[in-house]
């Protein structure tokens, strides 16, 4: 232990990884990035040469824009790179102007790249919409050379549109009226045909879902409708589909869990759109495919002759390499934790972490003899030879499962026995990876060890792993967090007297059902929690509207389990100090829910303070607001210590 080492708030925000939604195409890397030009801040897509990390990146768009998607509530990525007959469009949808717009590139014919114009402008920006009220999956695809399809939001429906992109300021072309949602629409270059899934209510994307294919006439109308038969995976159980995803004209990959997890399948489409298994890849214990919270989550990229996939294994995110549809080898990196994967042939991006390094976006040339990788690496300056590093931590949970968590153990003997920070994550169905984490390190340096609990309901261990939230959400989460703690102190590794949980909107709920099944902690710190599951119901957005019938049981009929499992409804039952954050302008979950539980339990004479925010929703953006959070929670838990 060092016990000099204390990192500064200013040292946890310095430096984040800027660079945000990549793609890979031809011989380019484009990502969005946040610009600024006097007044006013938005955000651009901004292109380089691929393993030239210290190119001056190109500004393709300039600096009017503000791209953002509102897609199913949480979004995702926020325009599309799309390639075809020689050029590269550019598609996205613009906040400010309410529109969709268009601009087409071809690389630059001079030599040296002079004046970093990596691509020319072959085509302007084009408004090629209206002003409207739609939300977009930014998975536009092009058919029949001329024809942009998409999929929208709008007044709680989703629709299949079509636009022609040699006219401006048009109005959508609704091809399909979806009964309830679709999302993840996809297309080979120069193809006819289209994939997408679509799901039903109550389910989510991740619980069960139908693979659907379409195929266009040349003059950019529905020619045909097929839905995969799921049947010929498995009679009997729901399946869901990850990612459809396109290796040539005729054939799709993509994962599916009828196995328990998402593993991959291969499917060739014939002659009258008739949808064919032409090879299931069972690897058991691998996840090939995460819960579509957002939209643009990419885990498979490549063709036929050079396919690549990640997973995760054991609690490790791993590259898969296949030739000619047949798996060759994985690929050693240094590297833990892996996401947002797009390859050219044998170049590849992705977004890259481990213990002890922090998210970097990673360029790798298979073609090398080196195999070069390009890292942006980002420590902390205090910190550089000096990082807790995460350890896997199995333990008894709910009902006396197998568990999974982190610790990161202390680096500082501040304390005669360290205090515990346990968090518990958001979704519910997210996960923690184990990486470096500056926050996490902020906290260790202090003397604290800090525990991740990937509860029952996480992803990243099968199905089964998955559905233990089914009608126990508000128990099984919280129950989890209490037996880790239970364990950490019986292992003496803890003060069972500082002990504190942390978590934001849905890891909110498990850190106050915590404190209300609970007196161990001594204190909770909740970022935009769930308060009030009745309530949620009816002012939540509508892509989990109805989640809550999974994980609670249908209503009415299990209204009590609502109540019970509300802590708004057992602030009687809290003796634990709690901290709260909340940004005022949050659709997901109203801040005044969280003033009014604030209040209660001023009326209780329980210590409880709060922080609202003008500026920030449903995730907080802004740094100054970060650095505010983590200083008002270490004063926090020094005021509860104290007392």
């Amino acid at each position: 232990m060092n016990n000099n080492l204390k990192i500064e708030i200013s040292e946890v925000f310095q430096n984040d990884y800027s660079k945000r939604e990549v793609y890979l195409l031809e011989n380019f890397i484009f990502w969005l990035e946040k610009v600024e030009n006097d007044d006013f801040i938005g955000n651009a897509i901004f292109a380089r040469p691929f393993n030239q990390e210290y190119a001056v990146p190109q500004n393709l768009i300039g600096n009017g824009f503000y791209l953002k998607s509102n897609f199913h509530g949480y979004g995702g990525k926020s325009y599309q790179c799309i390639q075809n007959n020689g050029k590269i469009y550019l598609i996205w949808f613009d906040q400010i102007t309410k529109s969709l717009w268009m601009q087409i590139f071809e690389e630059s014919k001079r030599d040296d790249h002079k004046e970093n114009i990596y691509l020319q402008n072959y085509h302007p920006p084009t408004k090629l919409t209206n002003s409207m009220e739609f939300s977009f999956e930014q998975s536009f695809v092009m058919v029949c050379e001329k024809i942009l399809v998409g999929i929208a939001e709008r007044n709680d429906n989703d629709y299949l549109f079509s636009l022609d992109i040699t006219k401006k300021n048009q109005d959508l072309f609704v091809l399909k009226n979806f009964d309830n949602f679709a999302g993840y629409l996809s297309s080979y270059s120069g193809s006819n045909f289209i994939s997408f899934i679509e799901w039903d209510k109550p389910n989510m994307p991740w619980q069960n879902n139908d693979l659907v294919l379409i195929s266009f006439s040349k003059t950019g109308h529905i020619e045909e409708q097929e839905i995969f038969n799921k049947e010929s995976l498995d009679p009997k159980n729901k399946i869901a589909f990850f990612q459809p995803y396109w290796l040539d004209c005729k054939t799709l990959v993509c994962s599916e869990d009828s196995s328990g997890w998402w593993n991959l399948l291969l499917l060739e489409i014939e002659d009258g759109l008739e949808i064919k298994v032409k090879k299931r890849f069972i690897k058991n214990k691998h996840e090939y495919g995460l819960p579509k919270w957002v939209s643009g989550l990419s885990l498979f990229s490549g063709t036929k002759e050079n396919f690549f996939c990640l997973n995760i294994h054991k609690n490790t995110w791993i590259l898969e390499h296949y030739q000619d549809l047949i798996f060759k080898k994985h690929i050693k990196l240094p590297f833990t934790y892996l996401s947002a994967l797009h390859a050219n042939n044998n170049k590849l991006i992705f977004f890259a972490a481990n213990s002890t390094l922090d998210k970097q976006l990673i360029e790798l040339d298979l073609e090398e003899k080196n195999k070069k990788i390009i890292e942006n690496t980002q420590k902390l300056s205090m910190v550089d030879n000096c990082v807790s590093k995460s350890e896997s931590f199995w333990f008894k949970g709910y009902k006396n499962k197998k568990t999974h968590s982190w610790i990161y153990r202390p680096l500082n003997n501040c304390f005669d026995k360290p205090p515990l920070l346990l968090k518990a994550h958001s979704g519910p169905t997210s996960r923690f990876d184990g990486v470096f984490d500056k926050e996490v390190q902020f906290w260790s340096s202090r003397g604290w060890l800090v525990a991740e609990v990937n509860y029952g309901g996480s992803t990243g261990y099968g199905r089964e792993y998955r559905e233990r939230l089914d009608e126990e959400w508000g128990l099984c989460d919280a129950y989890d967090c209490i037996n880790l703690t239970l364990e950490l102190i019986n292992k003496k590794l803890v003060d069972s007297s500082r002990l504190v949980i942390c978590g934001n909107s849905a890891g909110g709920l498990t850190a106050l059902n915590s404190i209300c099944y609970s007196n161990l902690f001594k204190g909770a710190i909740c970022k935009y929690p769930v308060l009030d599951l009745e309530n949620m119901r009816s002012e939540t957005h509508r892509f989990e509207r109805d989640y809550l019938n999974s994980l609670l049981g249908q209503y009415p009929e299990n209204q009590d389990r609502y109540i019970k499992r509300s802590p708004i409804n057992n602030i009687e039952e809290i003796n634990s100090s709690v901290l709260f954050f909340h940004g005022k302008k949050d659709l997901v979950i109203s801040y005044d829910h969280t003033l009014k539980f604030h209040k209660r339990l001023l009326d209780k004479k329980i210590y409880s303070e709060i922080r609202l925010y003008d500026n920030e929703g449903h995730g907080f953006k802004h740094i100054d607001n970060k650095i505010d959070v983590l200083r008002t929670s270490e004063l926090f838990t020094l005021k509860i210590f104290d007392n």
